[in-house]
């Protein structure tokens, strides 16, 4: 039986086939941004030496220094290829299959208006059969795929290169204010209310500038809050006289 899904159910859906794979995970999608939530059940399955999982994304598809830190540092068991022209949503374990319009892209999965067909290989396995098929020619015409990432100057770093500590320089006045938090990861740098994202971070943001896209954290104290690349402040922080 093929069920037809919307919003948050075609989220969860992906994350339940990726939890229940156990011999193959097949992940094809031309944009990859992944979220801290999939990374954390990715890992469990990474973590099952039997489960060969490949990613096939867009040729020229972007990543940030972060998702390359994930998939070079904190996988083990994956392979990721690259196919001219990508535009397919195809997401496959042993079991089942996800048709969808969402991209495994962290915006995707949280703001889109997305829609899927999942079904299992008890249902039709014919359908399965041939699903798998296409899936797998995909693979075989992808190539290894090489990281690239963009900075806000358009500077491209490859996989073998040494990413740069900065994306932007922060300024003496800025550097002058002490310790405050990325918005996005939490973690420390130095505070910069022009630029609240960490090195790291920067250039996923960057590739969208969405000034009103929802981070997770106060610039200045760092506790969890809802900011964003225009208020990366907190309110009980803007209500502070904040000095050097």
């Amino acid at each position: 039986m093929v069920k037809f899904l919307t919003m948050n159910n075609v989220s969860s859906a992906l994350d339940d086939l990726i939890k229940t794979s156990q011999e193959r995970l097949y992940l094809v999608s031309p944009h990859l941004q992944i979220s801290k939530k999939l990374r954390g059940i990715l890992k469990n399955t990474d973590s099952q030496s039997t489960v060969d999982i490949i990613f096939v994304c867009k040729k020229d598809a972007k990543w940030s220094p972060e998702d390359i830190n994930f998939f070079q540092e904190q996988l083990h068991n994956v392979e990721i290829r690259s196919l001219e022209g990508l535009h397919a949503h195809i997401y496959l374990n042993e079991h089942s299959v996800l048709i969808t319009s969402m991209n495994l892209f962290q915006h995707s999965q949280q703001k889109n208006r997305e829609v899927g067909l999942l079904f299992t290989i008890e249902s039709d396995k014919s359908l399965y059969d041939e699903i798998f098929h296409e899936v797998k020619k995909i693979i075989k015409y992808g190539e290894p795929f090489q990281y690239k990432v963009i900075t806000e100057n358009k500077i491209q770093f490859s996989s073998t290169m040494e990413l740069p500590k900065k994306t932007q320089p922060i300024s003496i006045k800025e550097k002058s204010r002490g310790t405050g938090h990325c918005i996005r990861c939490g973690a420390e740098m130095e505070v910069n209310t022009s630029q609240p994202l960490c090195s790291k971070c920067y250039p996923m943001w960057a590739e969208y500038s969405d000034r009103k896209y929802p981070e997770n954290y106060c610039h200045i104290c760092g506790k969890e809050s809802n900011q964003s690349y225009a208020k990366p402040v907190c309110y009980l922080c803007s209500i502070k006289k904040y000095k050097k």
